[in-house]
């Protein structure tokens, strides 16, 4: 659009100056420009020497251009204006948010640091109550074995009592009083041997 205009002030010029090899120079170019209604009422002028409606049409045509180029100017200040506080508002938003992230990464290096000492004594506490429970199950296991080796022992016992008395019996009269207390004394220990043997089926 500033390359229009400026062919459009060299016109004039051409014009001032009756020049009218530099006027026919300018309408070639101008033909570029001919989709435009103003300027193909320019071009058209021009063609039939119609100087000074050309000089009126271009000084509108400029008139009307530099008003728009004007009132743009005024639009992009005020853009740059706008810009400008709103990179200022940026600049603050950001400094605002490094500040808080900054203050946000101290707090949470101190947590952990707060959390990592917590987290080491409940590890420790969780160790030394499972060391605690292994002892114990340890202790009931080394108690549950000695009962059963004794029990066992007192089985093997027992029997052994039992064989005797069965050889004793063996030996005696049936009718006897030292059988008939023998054999109580048997059925006693066979009674005992049972529930020992009971006992050993439960461990």
């Amino acid at each position: 659009m500033l390359q229009l205009i400026r062919r459009l002030e060299i016109i004039k010029t051409a014009i001032a100056i009756e020049d009218e090899k530099l006027i026919d120079m300018q309408l070639e170019e101008l033909r570029a420009y001919k989709d435009i209604e103003s300027i193909q009422s320019i071009i058209t002028s021009l063609s039939n020497y119609e100087y000074n409606t050309a000089i009126q049409s271009v000084n509108d045509f400029i008139k009307q251009k530099h008003a728009l180029i004007a009132v743009g100017t005024d639009e992009i200040n005020s853009l740059k204006f706008e810009l400008k506080s709103l990179e200022n508002k940026l600049q603050g938003l950001s400094e605002q948010f490094n500040e808080i992230n900054g203050e946000i990464q101290d707090f949470t290096h101190e947590y952990s640091l707060q959390l990592g000492d917590v987290i080491r004594q409940l590890l420790r506490l969780k160790a030394q109550v499972s060391e605690v429970k292994i002892k114990a199950k340890h202790d009931h296991f080394e108690q549950a074995k000695d009962e059963y080796h004794k029990i066992k022992e007192d089985v093997e016992q027992v029997s052994s009592e039992l064989n005797m008395l069965e050889r004793e019996l063996e030996t005696l009269d049936e009718f006897s009083d030292a059988y008939e207390e023998k054999h109580e004394e048997y059925l006693n220990k066979q009674k005992e041997c049972i529930e020992k043997e009971s006992l050993v089926s439960e461990q």
